[in-house]
């Protein structure tokens, strides 16, 4: 059985972003840095780790918020300046497994994002993807 993997560090998924995390108790904090899209900047993330795990892998939950801790700039709308961009008030859920596979940390999660709608709109407001990530950004092709 390999060594169990720890959640602290840097963290890299294959769309170019990188999460720093740091643990206490169970309890995680740190920091995403986002490369894609409209969510481009530095978000906050919370969450929790399995302290006691009963396997070789870590449970693991975490939350993004998409304000950018940054900049209010960023998170204003590029259609109307004086108007926040929808992002702002975005989150995002990963939560599944941290494992050493073959010497190597990874962390595949399930990504659920949650955007403001109107009440008609609600069953559009969430996206289900996976999302996985290394400690390496080099573990990942690039196309």
């Amino acid at each position: 059985m390999e060594e169990r993997p720890k959640l602290d560090g840097e963290w890299f998924n294959d769309y170019g972003s990188r999460m720093e995390l740091s643990v206490a108790h169970g309890l995680v904090s740190g920091t995403y840095f986002s490369m894609e899209g409209d969510d481009i900047g530095r978000f906050r993330v919370t969450g929790l780790v399995d302290e006691h795990p009963g396997g070789d892998g870590l449970t693991v939950g975490l939350i993004v918020s998409w304000r950018d801790l940054d900049s209010t700039s960023k998170a204003i709308s590029s259609d109307s300046p004086n108007q926040e961009a929808a992002s702002s008030h975005w989150m995002t859920s990963l939560i599944g497994q941290l494992h050493a596979i073959d010497g190597h940390e990874i962390l595949s999660t399930t990504f659920l994002l949650t955007k403001n709608t109107s009440a008609e709109n609600r069953w559009e407001d969430t996206v289900v993807n996976t999302m996985v990530f290394r400690r390496d950004a080099s573990g990942f092709p690039r196309s």
